[in-house]
């Protein structure tokens, strides 16, 4: 039986940083290892990379690695979150089963760069298509004081911090396409915001990894306002994007909303191409 578990923040002080998905983290826990690439892409033909972590902080970090399957999914208001399954091999374009890490548990001394290998072990019979995975980057540094707190002769009270980075995985065996379907387009009124809801669709088996942006012109053919969010789509999604209206007097407008399959952090050259897809519709306010 599987297990099935959505998280869109993770408690106490486990800090989530999820490629991908919009999730803020306090200052005060910046991330002390720095990770690239910020997307793990193999090919079957090479069955292996790497990522290299750089500790940038003054303290030791203990460093785990592991993987886990999830994918992107938004909820009754078009929020994202990452949705998990504990048995991964039940999902048949999970690739986790077969990831080997190397090392997969060390410590990153301040400054201290490491190099460490991903190794995909698939077996011939998988078909052609693309797989996925999450690679979790666990660190653990010093603790952190706790302000306020009562403080004994000789003994400090502090909290362990935690942080986890999850990068998503693409394993990619054959020939392999990409790219996303706009469906049914709401727009509403919120306050001094426009709300936004697109239906997307992926149309190949390959994830579609881009941005999709939403832009506001007036009766001239003028931007009056426009925003944008970065996300990966491998089922059907209906992600929100917001608009302000500020400033905006009654009367009629056009809304495009459109799919591009590119990231501001995620280089080109790991994404696989696609064509850009566009839907328009008035709008009067």
């Amino acid at each position: 039986m599987r297990k099935v578990q959505t998280y869109s923040r993770l408690p106490r002080l486990i800090v989530a940083s999820i490629v991908g998905l919009v999730i803020a983290v306090p200052s005060v826990y910046a991330q002390a290892v720095a990770i690239a690439p910020q997307v793990i892409a193999i090919n079957a033909s090479a069955k292996s990379t790497s990522v290299t972590l750089v500790n940038t902080g003054d303290d030791v970090a203990e460093v785990t690695l592991s993987t886990l399957y999830g994918y992107p999914v938004t909820d009754a208001n078009g929020v994202m979150s990452l949705k998990t399954v504990d048995n991964s091999a039940s999902e048949k374009e999970s690739i986790t089963e077969y990831v080997q890490i190397f090392p997969h548990k060390f410590k990153l001394g301040p400054k201290e760069k490491r190099v460490v290998r991903i190794l995909v072990k698939a077996p011939q019979a998988l078909v052609d298509r693309e797989y996925w995975g999450r690679l979790v980057v666990t660190t653990r540094g010093s603790n952190l004081s706790v302000a306020g707190a009562e403080q004994s002769k000789g003994v400090n009270v502090g909290l362990a911090l935690e942080i986890r980075t999850i990068l998503p995985i693409y394993f990619r065996k054959g020939v392999n396409e990409t790219g996303v379907s706009i469906g049914k387009t709401v727009a509403s009124v919120t306050g001094d915001s426009i709300v936004v809801r697109t239906e997307l669709n992926p149309t190949h088996k390959a994830a579609f990894v881009g941005t999709v942006k939403a832009i506001l012109k007036d009766s001239k053919g003028r931007v009056v306002s426009q925003n944008q969010i970065a996300l990966s789509v491998l089922h059907p999604m209906n992600p929100r994007v917001g608009l302000s209206r500020r400033g905006l007097v009654k009367g009629d407008y056009t809304l495009t909303v459109e799919a591009v399959g590119s990231r501001s952090d995620i280089a080109q050259n790991l994404l696989l191409k696609s064509q850009p897809v566009r839907y328009t519709q008035s709008l009067s306010l």
